[in-house]
């Protein structure tokens, strides 16, 4: 990584000019500053190899006009926008409104910010988050999912959020299904309805709804966004490849995995996994598939509380860092 950082270096101290009016917050150069400081974290003290070879990603695919896709800051922004209008629905904070940390800027930025050419969707429609545990990414989940339902311009979207049991589809469901009962001018302004197992938007004719691999109507979905929550728990495939060969009928879909480490190396996660770490490394090229890892790098001390922040880009706001302590004395 090294001499691809060095020939980065100048490029990244030359910060674009996002040009969006649209906007209250400039959420781009949020995300650029967090890849130039992750780039420069040369001795990864806070950032691991997977995290830095992302930013690194980022910094050159901005600067890459030659490709088929481009950079747009209004979209970008709008997911964090968005996003940021959400109110928390679970836990205490200081914000009665979510309120995103770099590390989810960066990512939001990332996936829906690079867009084709042709036709202005997005260019990721596969993305793989693993994160460790208390990372805020089921909520970051459920605001996604419904700003695919409500705000991408998709006729009858069907965003459908699947685990392996129901419990584990409801942690990123119900968080959705929060937000929307919690807030009155979210449900005017798109004709939102939370019912007790789906949200419907009236507005579009679209849905979210939480599967699992009991489920016996695993085929028939034709979604916008498929959610598969905690991956490595998948023990068998079959959920997650109905939901990979479905996208056929839609023109700007997402596949959007999340999920802490597992130990399962044969089943579709660490696939997955594995995919991401070769795409980051430069071995394939897939530039239709965003990853990021954060995680501990090999030689790093797991009871050295200076790294938790590799796999924990959030700590001492979720998870507290005293809670950490807990886990670590246990």
């Amino acid at each position: 990584m090294g001499q691809r950082a060095i020939s980065l270096a100048a490029t990244a101290k030359r910060k674009p000019r996002f040009q969006d009016t649209g906007h209250a917050q400039d959420y781009c150069s949020i995300a650029w500053r967090y890849a130039v400081g992750a780039v420069n974290d040369s001795k990864q003290t806070k950032h691991c190899k997977w995290v830095r070879l992302a930013a690194l990603r980022f910094l050159r695919d901005y600067r890459n006009t030659r490709r088929s896709w481009r950079f747009d800051p209004w979209h970008a922004n709008d997911v964090c926008d968005f996003i940021e209008k959400l109110p928390h629905v679970e836990g205490t904070w200081a914000t009665t409104e979510i309120r995103l940390e770099p590390a989810q800027i960066f990512i939001l930025v990332c996936v829906f910010g690079f867009r084709k050419k042709t036709d202005g969707t997005r260019r990721y429609s596969d993305v793989y988050i693993e994160m460790a545990r208390k990372g805020a990414k089921s909520t970051l989940t459920g605001g996604i999912s419904l700003y695919c339902l409500c705000c991408e311009g998709e006729q009858g979207p069907q965003v459908i959020v699947a685990a392996t049991t129901a419990e584990q589809a409801g942690k990123v469901f119900k968080p959705a299904q929060g937000m929307v009962r919690k807030s009155a001018d979210l449900r005017e302004a798109f004709d939102l309805t939370a019912w007790a197992k789906s949200i419907t938007c009236d507005q579009n004719q679209g849905f979210i709804q939480p599967i699992n691999s009991k489920s016996s109507t695993q085929d028939g979905w034709n979604p916008h966004l498929a959610v598969t929550d905690e991956l490595h728990g998948h023990k068998e495939r079959g959920l997650h490849d109905v939901l990979k060969s479905a996208f056929g009928a839609r023109k700007n879909p997402l596949m959007w995995r999340i999920t802490t480490a597992g130990y399962i190396v044969t089943g579709v996660c660490y696939e997955q996994r594995t995919m991401v770490t070769k795409i980051l490394d430069e071995i394939i090229e897939a530039d239709h598939y965003f990853g990021i890892i954060y995680t501990l790098d090999d030689d790093d001390e797991p009871l050295d509380e200076s790294k938790w922040i590799k796999a924990n880009p959030m700590i001492g706001i979720t998870p507290a860092l005293a809670e950490m302590r807990s886990y670590a004395k246990e």
